[in-house]
């Protein structure tokens, strides 16, 4: 209609873009709104992450710290982790042998027993990987010189809910001195050599 011919009674209204788009206006208001919230859900996930990310290194850090230091306490007994099948020794092993430090593989790890011990080394890593404890004597050549020398490992194994093998952690102590002094022993008493035991008291 021409403004001079309306009908009478009628006006004419002015209507902005947003009054006549409202439904439009509406849908870009709850989508720019959906924007910012998935903006902000990224960002928390993202600094989540990151922190989840700096505490498992941190944790990391403070394990190797405990291991490291367990180690050094006696220098003759070395902290152990075994993760698939990586063999992750203390800091402390590899000075102690005067090797880079890093992880070796269970075979390569096996390689080092005297081949008269692998069977039984092969049967307390099968206890192990069911949960159980493990604990045996074996001769080993860490040095890597061709000399064997007794160590004592001891192992614990970590199975989930459904019976699967998590890893498994333990010590692995030199008794190279143990051995020597139950030699003697066992010597003595072939021989009928009277057994006397000092005892400290102090």
């Amino acid at each position: 209609y021409r403004l001079d011919t309306l009908p009478e009674g009628f006006k004419v209204v002015n209507l902005t873009w947003k009054e006549r788009h409202h439904h439009l206006y509406l849908l870009m208001n709850v989508l720019g709104t959906l924007a910012v919230i998935g903006t902000v859900i990224v960002f928390l996930r993202l600094f989540w992450k990151e922190k989840k990310l700096r505490q498992e290194a941190l944790k990391q850090l403070e394990h190797e710290n405990a291991l490291y230091n367990m180690s050094v306490h006696d220098s003759q007994t070395f902290a152990w982790e075994r993760v698939g099948e990586n063999i992750y020794l203390s800091n402390a092993f590899w000075d102690y042998f005067g090797k880079p430090a890093g992880h070796i593989q269970v075979d390569e790890f096996t390689r080092m027993l005297a081949p008269e011990y692998t069977d039984a080394y092969l049967n307390a890593l099968k206890e192990v990987n069911t949960g159980k404890m493990a604990s045996i004597e074996v001769q080993a050549d860490f040095n890597g010189d061709g000399q064997c020398h007794w160590y004592k490992i001891m192992g614990n194994g970590i199975i989930d809910g459904e019976g699967q093998f998590v890893k498994a952690y333990g010590m692995l102590t030199s008794i190279d001195d143990f051995k020597m002094r139950e030699r003697e022993l066992n010597e003595a008493r072939k021989l009928g050599i009277p057994i006397v035991a000092i005892v400290d008291t102090n």
